[in-house]
């Protein structure tokens, strides 16, 4: 009888062990979403306005000064993502690790659409748009489109990158091939 017993607080610890360890796993944070509503609530605006503007623009547009104007129109919508993700409160931060990342990849993809866009009214010949890469070979854009659903630079204004570093398209397409 007291082996039975032994089993069983044995039986039900593990089980408790599991409980415990699953709820954990279950509300981590994920490194590749970004999660907190804090965090959610201050980019949505500007989300929003991007995901409008990419639904109206051209791949790529063919007129450069539309090109121009719409260019514009995207810098405007997200300039403010990397510094309104970056003023909220450290804890805010440290609660969801991929928040601080996500806002630098946006910093650097607005720094590479505005060095375009300078080039394009200096020398509309020699402008080439390189989208930023990760250290792994994939663009930027491939992360940040997985961090905030519905929050992502317009396809026309990644298809402007000539040379661009793998995609998901091009991870797509390799996994076909295997």
């Amino acid at each position: 009888m007291g082996a039975m017993v032994a089993v069983a607080v044995l039986v039900a610890g593990g089980i408790g062990f599991l409980g415990v360890a699953f709820y954990a796993y279950a509300n981590h944070d994920r490194l590749e979403f970004i999660e907190d509503d804090t965090v959610l609530a201050t980019v949505r605006p500007a989300c929003a306005d991007i995901r409008r503007l990419g639904e109206q623009i051209e791949r790529p547009a063919g007129d450069l000064d539309r090109r121009k104007v719409q260019l514009d129109a995207v810098l405007a919508a997200a300039r403010p993502i990397p510094a309104a993700v970056l003023d909220l409160d450290d804890d805010v931060l440290d609660g969801d690790q991929p928040a601080r990342s996500w806002a630098e990849d946006w910093g650097r993809v607005i720094d590479a659409v505005s060095g375009y866009r300078r080039a394009l009214d200096e020398d509309p010949a020699t402008a080439v748009f390189r989208m930023p890469a990760t250290d792994d070979g994939y663009t930027v854009t491939f992360r940040m489109d997985y961090a905030v659903e519905g929050c992502v630079l317009p396809a026309a204004i990644e298809a402007l990158a000539e040379d661009p570093p793998r995609s998901a398209a091009a991870v797509e397409r390799s996994d076909e091939v295997d």
